[in-house]
């Protein structure tokens, strides 16, 4: 039997996730049921961090910490033209860091947007692998000794190396930031 195929659609406006197995893809829903949840993460003044629909539910009353679209944002440096362009448009805080990219200030802490991204996948994992639990015909498409190393991010992959340091493989997922803009 094949080895089933995880696709993650970390989009700007909602994500999924879905799994290719036994020649069907399917998607897979959500905690609420829903099969896309929308990439927006919220922090509240008593320090949770919200994610999706509830995150989508309080942005009226809590605007400044409640990031979106946060996908536009990867890759890009603070003074690059379409980063300036955005600033008045966004009602949360974008500042420079250190090193000229993108800092998200959200509760009086600063966020890359990889980080606000890593926290709109994270609550997908639990279903997905609850999900892959109940069907037997799951198996792992690689062995338990595969590590990651690096990250992906607009200009590498993501590479697959053995524990031992034996020969790597690339990861063929690539992404790359969208353009921000204006309206």
């Amino acid at each position: 039997m094949k080895a089933p195929i995880i696709g993650i659609d970390l989009g700007t406006t909602n994500s999924c996730v879905a799994v290719f197995q036994n020649d069907r893809a399917e998607v897979i829903p959500n905690k609420e049921g829903a099969r896309t949840t929308p990439s927006i993460v919220a922090f509240t003044e008593r320090g949770d961090r919200l994610v999706g629909q509830i995150a989508k539910r309080q942005a009226l009353l809590n605007p400044a910490n409640t990031i979106f679209a946060v996908k536009r944002l990867i890759g890009r440096k603070y003074q690059s033209p379409p980063i300036q362009q955005a600033l008045p448009l966004l009602p949360y805080k974008i500042v420079p860091a250190p090193n000229g990219d993108i800092r998200i200030v959200a509760q009086q802490r600063e966020y890359s947007p990889e980080e606000i991204s890593a926290y709109i996948r994270r609550p997908t994992r639990p279903n997905t692998v609850s999900r892959l639990s109940r069907s037997r015909s799951t198996r792992r498409s690689w062995p338990t000794s595969w590590r990651t190393v690096g990250r992906s991010t607009p200009s590498s992959r993501t590479i697959w190396t053995r524990a031992s340091g034996a020969p790597s493989r690339p990861s063929f997922a690539k992404s790359r930031p969208l353009s921000i803009r204006g309206t």
